[in-house]
């Protein structure tokens, strides 16, 4: 029940800080423990005026606060998962692409690789299943308002469309102040035969699940056709 302050939004500014900070609104999210519960990794982020215009950067350090690392990423990173101990995959914005999915290894700033590139188009929330090399995400509604739910093998690099769900024009948020959309945040169970997300295709809001199956995992999944 004890708490323990490891660092403020305050000590965060003052370390490689960026001329944006400069009179901005700061603060961290998306504090996430890795598999060994050894480190965590958050986002730092801050705003001026809007809030739809941000800017953001991604930090690991072990559970004393210590052996700080800030990952290479310019201006945007939108939301992140450790695969492993060693790495985290981030939808986010590196020197030589645009916005992608990039897989970092933890502590090596010069250690990253772009994951599905030309067959990822959009942001998403990604989720590890306990072997590594599936991961499962979602895309945010496009001009039909429909929703894909995403398998990707990362072995072959193949990526599955597991389920296209539309959601109704009553959850589209008016705006950044009013933000009512339901996004699918998919996420695995413990075993990495089931998947749940959450969605509105029904007319309210609901928690579903998906039974992959006991031998999914080692091979790609039947009845699906890839994306290319």
């Amino acid at each position: 029940g004890e708490t323990r302050l490891l660092f403020s939004v305050d000590d965060l500014a003052q370390i490689q800080p960026e001329k944006s900070m400069q009179g901005a609104k700061q603060f961290f999210t998306h504090t996430i423990f890795s598999p060994d519960s050894k480190r965590f990794v958050f986002l730092h982020r801050w705003t001026k005026n809007d809030v739809s215009k941000r800017w953001s950067r991604m930090i690991s350090c072990d559970i004393e606060g210590g052996n700080m690392h800030i990952f290479p990423t310019i201006d945007m990173v939108s939301h992140i998962a450790w695969r492993d101990p060693q790495h985290i995959l981030a939808y986010c914005r590196v020197a030589e692409y645009d916005d992608q999915y990039v897989l970092f290894k933890d502590q090596e700033p010069a250690n990253y690789q772009i994951v599905g590139h030309k067959v990822f188009t959009s942001d998403g929330h990604p989720s590890f299943d306990k072997t590594g090399r599936w991961f499962v995400t979602d895309t945010y509604p496009d001009r039909r308002r429909v929703q894909n739910l995403v398998l990707y093998d990362m072995y072959k690099q193949v990526r599955y469309d597991i389920a296209r769900l539309p959601m109704p024009a009553k959850f589209r948020s008016p705006s950044s102040y009013k933000h009512w959309a339901c996004d699918l945040h998919p996420r695995w169970d413990r075993s990495g035969t089931k998947l749940c997300f959450d969605a509105t295709y029904t007319g309210v809001r609901s928690l579903c699940t998906i039974d992959l199956g006991e031998n999914f995992g080692n091979s790609a999944p039947l009845h699906l056709t890839s994306v290319s």
